[in-house]
């Protein structure tokens, strides 16, 4: 009986989600089958019943006995996972669709078996790694990954330079993305960054656990963008050795930047999906229609949502396909309308996040994370910005790159692949135009300081991605021609493809060596004591500086900010209450002053590290600031006495609806662009 009322609800609820899935993956009819299946059995439990009876009254074996005949239970979200990678897989690359097939109750299919590209390298001998070479580079590559992350697999949520913690748990990202009133600072109503929406989604198998997300993208950014840099150029490259090069190539210019070591996850994560756009750009160029601009779309938009700057790159390269594809004259379809389509999805995704940059242009560069990521300079001079550096700590070598550079320059006096060369070489520039027009731009966050300098990762990996892919044209092609090579020649070739691995040798060296730590780092990050950050609904004033070099002060609710809340932070003009009020309690402190601090819901004012003594002298003569105890010797924390007045969240009902709106959007968006299934007839 027990297993019965246990397969009556695991039936249930597997049909529903079953019907869902056949829904996403646009198959309507099988959809319906089980929902009417559901129905024919689950609405007659007086039929269900009087069968059983009838059953258990003409039954003489057991289960137990028969139970072999039967499929296992997990069959179905076997099925599923198989129909799942087959939606993937299109989506990320519709032009070859390699389906795995349905698995049966012998043999499974199994992720790892081989797909026809990787069929066609069969023939070198029974050794897994001359089967597979692109699957054991990545196994390889995430074991590399695991030993560059050493120190920071364990111990606590990533964070530091850019990179903010994760929240508790899953949830944390849901409620800021519909939340009416942000608890950031002394509160806010700005609207929610789109990156928290992708995040929150992709954090659903994890809730506990979402900082494991976070660890995924920063510490496996290598293996992550190697894959889908290989994904996409099968269409580029015949040579599978000139692939593997080319994507490991790829992946560790993000590395190189030092993206991962700042914790610059905008960067990470819109780079990793870059050659993805790139592909789905030329799948529309092959198939122009809405749902190909759509899913062109869907791409742009994960990308802009974590660096905003990806999305001005793309405008300029779509304007020039669109010019260069009409000009062509060869297809009877022009791709502009697709095109245009692929720019309106991302500004209908991301909303407010994506017109606040239109208002102020500077912050096209604010990337998911910190601005003021406290990382050193980021001053660079015109020779380590031709060479791919921007700045900050945990970058390689300028000269690493020099091989991509002088690779790069030598295609433009080669005939062949001229096309793509070009094309190659125009994307670069325009990483290149980003990298240059942002190292020249300061802009002031909210609150932040004075002015930040502006980060272009996006930039450089853009830039020497591009020289990089036009170099491995041409040695794809020299590859594919047998030509006789005079002794000159083949030490020429000898020399270039010692400079190609210049950049992934080295580089793979040093990033095995130094690691990705330091500024980023495992831990708790707690800005202010543990007695102050438990209080969740009550607020703090950290102040830092001295009274002769100026005072700089931020608000920290409970324990800190979480990743993605430093994108609502209030305004400056919202600010200008408590900065006021800091600045007279400074010079004349009141107990007027003191309540009226305590009606923005703050409760205690926190001077961590050396604190300066003529600053810790006028906080200790305010009336109605006790001393507090601190748990580092060398810091100083007052309390108001006045009570902390909690905050109304203000509001309205029209940011929830905005919010659900755009979740519907994407759901229908993903929907559509996902591949159509079609019904199997019976003969």
């Amino acid at each position: 009986r027990g297993t019965f009322w246990w397969q009556y609800v695991r039936l249930f609820l597997g049909t529903l989600i079953r019907a869902l899935g056949f829904l996403i993956a646009k198959a309507p009819e099988e959809a319906g089958d089980e929902l009417v299946a559901l129905k024919s059995v689950y609405a007659h439990p007086g039929s269900l019943r009087a069968a059983r009876v009838g059953r258990a009254r003409t039954s003489n074996i057991g289960a137990a006995r028969i139970r072999y005949l039967f499929p296992s239970p997990w069959l179905p979200y076997q099925h599923g996972f198989d129909s799942l990678r087959e939606v993937l897989t299109t989506v990320m690359k519709p032009e070859a669709v390699s389906t795995g097939g349905r698995r049966t109750s012998g043999r499974r299919a199994s992720a790892f078996d081989a797909t026809p590209e990787s069929a066609q390298g069969d023939h070198g001998g029974p050794s897994f790694w001359r089967r597979r070479p692109w699957l054991t580079m990545v196994l390889v590559l995430v074991i590399l990954s695991l030993v560059a992350a050493r120190g920071l697999l364990t111990g606590g949520s990533l964070h530091g330079g850019a990179l903010l913690p994760a929240p508790d748990t899953a949830g944390g990202w849901w409620q800021l993305y519909f939340e009416r009133w942000h608890n950031v600072g002394i509160g806010s109503d700005v609207s929610a960054p789109p990156y928290a929406l992708v995040l929150a989604l992709a954090a659903l198998p994890v809730w506990f656990e979402p900082s494991l997300l976070i660890a995924v993208l920063m510490l496996g950014a290598v293996p992550l963008a190697a894959m889908t840099a290989h994904r996409v150029s099968g269409r580029w490259f015949g040579s599978r050795a000139v692939r593997i090069v080319w994507a490991i190539t790829y992946a560790l210019v993000i590395v190189a930047t030092g993206a991962v070591a700042q914790g610059r996850i905008g960067t990470v994560v819109a780079m990793t999906v870059a050659p993805v756009v790139v592909g789905a750009t030329a799948s529309l160029l092959d198939r122009p229609g809405w749902q190909a601009g759509l899913r062109l779309g869907l791409w742009l938009a994960l990308a802009t949502a974590f660096a905003p700057v990806t999305y001005l790159g793309a405008i300029v390269v779509f304007a020039a396909v669109a010019v260069s594809a009409q000009r062509a004259q060869r297809r009877q379809q022009a791709p502009w309308q697709s095109l245009l389509v692929a720019l309106l999805v991302p500004a209908l995704l991301t909303g407010a996040w994506m017109w606040q940059r239109v208002v102020v242009p500077f912050r096209w560069w604010w990337e998911a994370g910190l601005a003021d990521a406290h990382v050193g300079s980021l001053n660079v001079s015109w020779w380590e910005i031709i060479l791919g550096r921007v700045g900050g700590p945990g970058a390689a070598s300028p000269w690493l790159s020099i091989g991509i550079v002088a690779l790069g320059i030598l295609t433009l006096f080669s005939g062949r692949r001229r096309t793509a060369v070009s094309w190659c070489w125009f994307v670069a520039l325009v990483g290149l135009v980003i990298t240059v027009a942002g190292s020249s731009m300061t802009f002031t966050p909210a609150p932040g300081p004075d002015s930040v300098p502006v980060w272009c990762g996006v930039g450089a990996v853009v830039w020497l991605g591009g020289l990089a892919a036009a170099a491995f044209f041409v040695i794809d092609d020299v590859m594919a021609r047998p030509i006789r090579r005079s002794q000159a020649a083949k030490a020429f070739g000898a020399a270039v493809a010692v400079i190609a691995l210049v950049a992934p040798l080295g580089t793979g060296a040093w990033w095995l060596i130094r690691g990705v730590d330091d500024p980023l780092t495992r831990g708790d990050l707690r800005e202010v004591p543990a007695y102050l950050a438990s209080r969740p609904a009550q607020k703090t004033v950290v102040v830092e500086g001295g009274i002769n070099d100026g005072v700089r002060y931020d608000v920290v609710v409970a324990d800190g900010m979480s990743l993605g809340q430093e994108a609502v932070q209030p305004s400056r003009a919202d600010s200008a209450g408590v900065t006021r009020l800091l600045a007279t309690l400074l010079s004349n402190p009141t107990g007027r002053n003191l309540e009226a601090l305590a009606s923005y819901g703050i409760s205690a004012i926190y001077a961590p590290a050396t604190v300066d003594a003529e600053l810790a002298r006028r906080l200790d003569a305010a009336p109605g600031l006790d001393p507090s105890g601190s748990e580092d010797p060398d810091s100083r924390v007052w309390t108001l006495e006045a009570k902390p007045v909690e905050v109304q969240h203000r509001g309205g009902f029209e940011r929830w609806l905005i919010a659900a709106a755009h979740v519907l959007v994407l759901i229908i968006a993903v929907v559509l662009t996902a591949p159509v299934r079609q019904r199997r007839r019976q003969l």
